[in-house]
């Protein structure tokens, strides 16, 4: 594991212990002045105090902290809409500080808790929740039912097209010879444009190579399906690795407007975070197909050969 993904991971985890402590504080704080759990005082007694410290409309003004730090420190904890709930959070925390006159200490009654709490929540807001989440947790879930389906249905395609079951299959085969190596030749091409593609991280020119609608499966990554989600998993790729392959066709297969490609690549690749390389060895499947003349990667994943 690269020095990056590690980075990452323990800045995730970090996020998650300061959203988890400072969300459930917010929730137990906040139950209190709602519903007088954890031995406090309930919603009316909250706003005859929030009266008595010069706070106008006391009910309103206890109900509405009440509620920001209940609802709020939910959200925190599960990481939803967190830069958005950290500003109502961080503004009633410095409203505190301020209807405290004691000075700072909190030992004296000072203001020094509601000042922290505002300051790491507007940490919060301007950094985000990281990437340990409910909704990514969602997303992740969802992503992997995804990866499932459309690997059951690329190697349903290949089967197909295999067996020469494709309607465009069973009608190339009339076609001759001559067409097939002119149509492998071009595949040819396309395959090394995209091994120079991947050397240069050059995220247009890989982008020129798929069809408008291709679906790329990386391996240990979600699929990315659409022109901006290929461009975005690239992106990604690219900002953090830099590749050194070489690809060798193991087999070219072309039914009519469909085809399919096996390949393998060796080489090297570099962590960009700390310059160290490494060996790289993958296998390849690429589905193609024939748009308006041109051959055009519609389908594309890959695994380590060990």
């Amino acid at each position: 594991m690269n020095t990056s993904i590690i980075h990452h991971r323990m800045q995730d985890a970090g996020l998650l212990l300061m959203r988890g402590v400072l969300g459930t504080v917010f929730v137990f704080h906040g139950s209190q002045k709602l519903f007088g759990w954890f031995g406090g005082y309930g919603l009316q007694a909250t706003a005859q105090w929030m009266e008595s410290l010069g706070i106008p409309f006391g009910l309103v003004s206890a109900a509405s902290a009440g509620s920001i730090e209940f609802f709020g420190g939910l959200l925190l904890f599960t990481g939803v809409a967190t830069r958005l709930v950290s500003v109502p959070m961080a503004i009633t925390m410095i409203v505190a500080a301020a209807t405290t006159h004691n000075g700072f200490d909190v030992t004296q009654g000072g203001n020094e808790y509601p000042i922290t709490m505002a300051v790491v929540l507007a940490g919060l807001g301007l950094i985000g929740p990281g990437r340990w989440t409910l909704p990514e947790a969602i997303s992740r879930a969802r992503n992997a039912r995804s990866i499932q389906m459309n690997q059951i249905a690329s190697v349903t395609t290949v089967a197909l097209l295999v067996l020469g079951l494709v309607p465009a299959g069973i009608n190339a085969q009339h076609k001759g010879d001559t067409m097939t190596t002119q149509d492998q030749a071009e595949i040819t091409t396309l395959l090394n444009r995209y091994e120079s593609a991947l050397n240069a991280s050059d995220v247009d020119a890989v982008l020129e190579l798929y069809a408008s609608d291709g679906v790329f499966m990386p391996s240990s990554a979600p699929t990315a399906e659409g022109a901006d989600q290929v461009r975005a998993s690239y992106e990604f790729v690219f900002s953090t690795i830099q590749l050194a392959i070489r690809f060798s066709i193991d087999e070219i297969e072309v039914h009519g407007d469909l085809a399919f490609a096996r390949t393998g690549s060796k080489g090297t690749v570099t962590i960009l975070a700390d310059g160290s390389s490494a060996p790289e060895e993958n296998r390849e499947l690429f589905v193609l197909e024939k748009h308006r003349g041109e051959w055009k990667i519609a389908r594309y994943m890959f695994n380590k050969t060990s």
